[in-house]
């Protein structure tokens, strides 16, 4: 489940309420995703546990670098 436990396209929010992380890859080490300030985060899961679940991206990230030729 995605509220309890980070996954890929998910978006969370720190506490703060001051940024917004879209994870891109979740491991044994941790998370990495990019945040809303468009900086790359890299946090362990502990950490992680200061951020609240915001819900499944609408977007996917894969698509921001595809192009239609005319």
């Amino acid at each position: 489940m995605s509220k309890y436990e980070p996954e890929v396209g998910d978006v969370w929010q720190n506490k703060t309420k001051r940024l917004q992380v879209y994870i891109t890859k979740v491991d044994v080490w941790g998370i990495i995703g990019i945040s809303s300030s468009g900086a790359v985060v890299s946090k362990n899961m502990y950490h992680f546990e200061k951020y609240t679940y915001l819900g499944k991206s609408k977007v996917n990230i894969n698509d921001l670098f595809k192009t239609e030729n005319k």
